[in-house]
């Protein structure tokens, strides 16, 4: 057996994704690949073992096994479907198990890192037993400096818009999409002149926390929206220790 996690979206070209989804696609195509004497016999299936999800759909598993098992897998004449032995069918438990987590940290991974840090996230992720929420970060730095320099009497206001934008979420639209086409979703645009003021706010936010340079250098690295811009901000970054240093 040989278990197999294919990339995430982001990570290949548009070509090579609809490659690897097959004529089938992700969905379908997820589970168990049997060869037979080298021969493909069956493939996307989890024989019952799980369901065909979203968050397992980049996982693969192949199975060879020699001719003389046949009776042992009850595979028909044509040679179209089996069932896997007692024994075998526990192992294979455990294999979807590992390699459902694995596939499922692919699309997750992302998600992690953001949370790994409370003063960079736009977005904070909620979990209040098995209920899960997505709520604006109101101590992100573009945030709190822009509330900090509103009037007392709007600043509550502010705090209420984006509890509003929070609650708006279009989450059936937004799993629809992603379930069909993840690779066709994305964030919007932003603009050049918001980029600049997001990144300078940001950096004098982290510094002003005693955070080095470096640090705060490498934890923008690795954060939306600046790590899919991340030549241009890195230039930016550059521009505003050389004024530290000359001031």
């Amino acid at each position: 057996m040989q278990t197999f996690t294919l990339p995430h979206h982001k990570k290949v070209s548009a070509n090579d994704w609809d490659r690897y989804a097959g004529k089938a696609g992700y969905l379908k195509n997820q589970g168990f690949y049997v060869y037979r004497g080298k021969r493909l016999i069956i493939h996307g299936t989890w024989f019952g073992l799980a369901r065909q999800k979203e968050l397992t759909k980049l996982a693969r598993v192949r199975i060879d096994m020699p001719n003389g098992m046949d009776a042992e897998w009850k595979i028909d004449v044509k040679k179209a479907s089996a069932q896997p032995p007692y024994h075998v069918r526990e192992r294979l438990r455990r294999i979807i198990e590992t390699i459902g987590a694995t596939s499922r940290r692919v699309y997750t991974a992302r998600g992690h890192r953001l949370a790994s840090d409370s003063r960079l996230p736009v977005w904070q992720r909620r979990q209040n037993g098995n209920e899960i929420s997505y709520c604006l970060n109101p101590e992100h730095p573009v945030f709190a400096d822009f509330s900090e320099r509103l009037p007392d009497d709007l600043k509550t206001g502010f705090r209420q818009v984006l509890e509003m934008a929070a609650t708006s979420i279009p989450i059936d639209a937004l799993f629809a999409d992603i379930s069909a086409h993840p690779e066709n979703v994305s964030g919007s645009e932003i603009g050049d002149e918001t980029l600049e003021h997001v990144v300078e706010t940001t950096f004098a936010a982290l510094l002003a926390t005693g955070v080095t340079s470096e640090d705060a250098t490498q934890m923008m690295r690795v954060t939306d929206p600046f790590r899919e811009k991340w030549e241009i901000v890195s230039q930016q970054i550059e521009k505003m220790m050389e004024n530290n240093d000359n001031a």
